[in-house]
């Protein structure tokens, strides 16, 4: 989901995404999966996003902690 805030904080969806999985990409694992759908949206709205700070929500705990590793 892409969305913006407007200028009093509340939050504005622009679009969705969703996109069907192969049977290959079925045997993914859920961070996996999470990161493919996250790569997708940012190539499919990248010249929305260029310009723009961008933060990215997820419940996924892998990628949480990926997040907060520092080689």
């Amino acid at each position: 989901m892409l969305w913006q805030v407007d200028d009093a904080g509340v939050p504005h969806v622009c679009a969705y995404l969703s996109v069907a999985t192969t049977p290959s990409q079925r045997k993914w694992l859920s961070y996996q999966l999470e990161m493919f759908g996250l790569a997708m949206a940012l190539r499919t709205y990248e010249i929305l996003l260029l310009a723009n700070e961008v933060h990215v929500f997820t419940d996924n705990d892998v990628l949480v902690q990926l997040s907060k590793y520092k080689p």
